[in-house]
């Protein structure tokens, strides 16, 4: 996401936050102009960095293109994390730190899923296969971030395993000493 430079840009982002909730409900335009050109920290705005032009329709249509869009990706993904955070509340704090880096893998793969949908529409090739190749990089990187994760679960597994069978063979050996008579082991 670039930095914006427009006028709306440059807003307070309280103002520009109101204004993107009044865009997503569906406000007239005409209207958002009015409003936004009568708000005295709009007015301060305009007056420092633009010799007090006012927004027009022009900057609004800018916006709602830009910003605005950049909002709604924003306000998507904060709802997607929610969502994942919420599939796992009812687990304790190990259970839970193991789901959340899985939370976070699913939401890194639906954020890859997203960028190759934009590479797909992109029209220039070069610029496409640069992107590719990064975007291809990143998937390496999280398919080996589930490899690496996969490994430790064996290795824990593994140990795990070799304790259990050391404290049977403890067991065992104990059990046979403590026989009376010509079974029992010498120490």
């Amino acid at each position: 996401m670039r930095t914006r430079t427009g006028k709306i840009a440059r807003l307070p982002a309280p103002i520009r936050l109101e204004l993107n909730r009044r865009l997503d409900n569906g406000a007239l335009g005409s209207d958002l102009v009015q409003w936004l050109n009568s708000l005295p920290e709009v007015h301060q705005v305009l007056a420092e960095r633009y010799a007090g032009h006012p927004i027009t329709d022009d900057n609004l249509s800018q916006w709602r293109h830009g910003g605005f869009r950049d909002w709604l990706l924003s306000e998507e993904r904060r709802i997607r994390l929610r969502e994942l955070d919420s599939q796992h509340p009812q687990l304790d704090p190990d259970q839970r730190a193991g789901c959340l880096t899985q939370g976070m893998e699913n939401r890194l793969a639906l954020e890859l899923t997203e960028e190759l949908e934009r590479i797909s529409a992109m029209k220039a090739s070069d610029e496409r296969s640069l992107k590719l190749r990064r975007l291809s990089v990143a998937i390496c990187r999280l398919q080996d971030a589930r490899t690496g994760e996969r490994r430790v679960r064996l290795l824990e597994a593994k140990a795990a395993a070799a304790r259990q069978a050391s404290a049977f063979q403890a067991r065992q050996h104990r059990a046979h000493s403590d026989l009376p008579g010509p079974s029992r082991t010498k120490h």
